[in-house]
């Protein structure tokens, strides 16, 4: 059996990036991407020692004052918790402590342990993506390692945590019970659901703002926000075309606004996806339709501003099943390369959108939903081999993976039978 990669190893190399200040062409100086590290646990007693129920460490663009320190915000017999922001530096110490199953050691007097001494080992999982939201709006995306104690038997008792309950309901202090103690501290803990476990995450600041189109120039103006200078690359469907936007091209708005790229659109592109990337991981990817270019559901010269969807993030597996299909996909659109795509018309960028945003319908209710957009169908000799045509990819999608997903995504955007 291969040896498996070291956890911390994984998340410490796909964090180094970020650590350090990204240095932007038009500014001699950049502030770190980090600037500090919001921490949280809560521990129950165990013989002499405070053990883990639940913690979490975050990496956090948000500012670290002077006098930042972790401190106990609940200290009763039976359970403490304490809570802080310190400098994102001490990230590799939290680290380090964890490795020797370690949560704090000697803070005010109070040492924490990651498990209990003499307890199996502690479970935990490659670094993997994660849905995130922040204050600023800034990051739709955090790396994220987590860990947890899969032993039922380090678990404290049940009669434990009732007591712990009822010491935080009777004490002095601001919260609701051992549930609401840990909704405080954004811990996921609950008396109903006791899972052991720690959170480690760094979040991913940048993300697409908004997508419009430039009638007099004929382009795309992208909007996106970041910290530090993630690559930028742009994929066009159906032909799955990619380019790498370099910062070079980047513009920035006015009083530090957002960043601002120019796009001329590919010839019959009905959908781009805009990646932002740091190192090897997707921060952002998000989705636009192209289709209301090429419906006329606008004034003319009028500016078309784009929903942008930004994508919930894969887990590993999928995103290398997704990168190979696109390969495989790419050789397909090349060897059908002699075959033309079909003229993108405002009824065949219409029915593209319809038939892509509503896979899982059958041929006859996308039909029912072309007639109530009042979108033109294809010509009634043509209408048959539409709908045999439509009936299969839709219960395909239904029961097919993610490989045979993108290809049906492919065949129904050059929409054949138009």
């Amino acid at each position: 059996m291969p040896n498996q990669p070291d956890k911390f190893d994984v998340f410490l190399q796909q964090l180094a990036p970020l650590m350090r200040s990204r240095k932007f062409p038009s500014l001699k100086k950049s502030p770190p991407l980090y600037e500090s590290l919001e921490f949280a646990c809560v521990a129950a007693k165990q013989g002499n020692e405070w053990v883990l129920i639940s913690g979490k460490a975050v990496l956090s663009i948000e500012p670290c004052a002077a006098e930042a320190q972790i401190v106990p915000v609940v200290q009763l017999q039976e359970i403490v918790a304490l809570q802080g922001r310190i400098p994102a530096k001490r990230v590799k110490n939290l680290v380090a402590d964890l490795r020797d199953f370690w949560v704090v050691r000697d803070l005010e007097g109070i040492s924490v342990r990651l498990r209990a001494k003499g307890a199996g080992d502690y479970n935990w999982w490659l670094p993997h993506l994660i849905k995130w939201e922040n204050p600023s709006n800034l990051c739709s995306r955090a790396l994220a390692l987590d860990g947890n104690d899969p032993e039922p038997s380090s678990r404290p008792r049940i009669s434990t945590m009732r007591k712990i309950d009822s010491q935080l309901h009777s004490s002095r202090s601001a919260f609701n019970g051992f549930d609401g103690l840990c909704r405080s501290l954004g811990l996921p803990a609950r008396l109903s659901d006791l899972t052991l476990s720690f959170h480690v995450s760094a979040e991913l600041p940048a993300q697409v703002r908004s997508v419009k189109f430039n009638h007099s120039k004929r382009v795309l103006d992208i909007a996106f926000d970041c910290l530090g200078t993630p690559d930028l690359t742009v994929e066009w469907w159906p032909r799955l075309v990619q380019e790498r936007i370099p910062a070079t091209s980047w513009r920035r708005g006015p009083l530090n606004g957002a960043y601002r790229v120019s796009l001329r659109v590919l010839k019959d592109a009905d959908a781009v996806d805009l990646i932002l990337w740091f190192g090897k991981r997707e921060a952002d990817v998000s989705t636009v339709d192209l289709s209301p270019l090429y419906t006329g559901a606008h004034l003319p010269g009028e500016p078309i501003s784009f929903q942008v969807v930004h994508q919930v993030p894969k887990d590993d597996e999928d995103i290398a099943e997704h990168r190979k299909n696109q390969e495989l996909v790419k050789g397909e659109v090349a060897s059908a390369g002699a075959q033309k795509l079909p003229k993108t018309t405002p009824a065949v960028a219409a029915r593209r959108a319809v038939v892509r945003a509503n896979a899982t319908l059958t041929a006859f209710q996308i039909c029912e939903v072309l007639d109530d957009k009042e979108i033109e169908l294809p010509p009634g000799e043509e209408w048959d081999a539409f709908r045999e045509c439509v009936d299969p990819w839709a219960t395909a999608y239904r029961q097919g993976g993610e490989k045979l997903r993108r290809r049906i995504r492919v065949i129904i955007s050059k929409d054949k039978s138009a």
